[in-house]
């Protein structure tokens, strides 16, 4: 098991061509050693000490780039190439980021990464911090890696963990409503 904050595996980007807040780009620092990052494994994803997401790879492309620069982007909401579903762009209109999202036409946007209404929530809540996101707040992310090469069952081990933890950020995670 290895833990890395993302400020020691990421640089922010400011995607000159995007519109604010969909305007960063999470581009990998260079290390001197990737190969730990290219075994099949299970990540966990914490901010401020919460456990946030799970999730799993079961190839040997480098995780950061498949996977981690994909939820940092649609859980921070500020990626510039998320794409919202129908249910996450109705949770957006009703949450206090509506304001810096509503100018942007994100019904038709094709892009690669899609968020979650859990994920809109998430960022909501963090608001404060996501929408001036710089290298002080990726401090507070911290990605978990356990490499599993020669594992069979990845997969059924990571959705175990999801249905034990309910991270906010999966699609486990049922808010407490009233």
């Amino acid at each position: 098991m290895s833990e890395f904050r993302a400020d020691e595996l990421f640089t922010l980007i400011i995607d000159g061509k995007a519109t604010y807040p969909l305007n960063l780009e999470f581009s990998l620092k260079p290390l001197e050693d990737n190969a730990i990052f290219k075994n099949p494994g299970i990540y966990s994803i914490h901010y401020l000490g919460e456990l946030i997401y799970v999730g799993f790879s079961q190839n040997h492309d480098d995780i950061r780039k498949t996977r981690w620069v994909r939820q940092l982007a649609t859980i921070t909401l500020r990626g510039n190439n998320i794409q919202f579903s129908s249910k996450a762009h109705k949770a957006l209109i009703k949450s206090e980021l509506w304001p810096y999202y509503s100018h942007l036409n994100l019904e038709i946007e094709n892009k690669d990464f899609q968020t979650s209404k859990n994920r809109v929530s998430f960022a909501s809540c963090h608001k404060n911090e996501f929408l001036i996101l710089d290298e002080t707040v990726l401090k507070n992310f911290v990605f978990t890696w356990y490499p599993l090469p020669g594992h069979s069952n990845i997969e059924s081990k990571s959705e175990e963990l999801k249905k034990q933890y309910k991270p906010r950020c999966n699609e486990e995670f049922v808010p407490f409503n009233i």
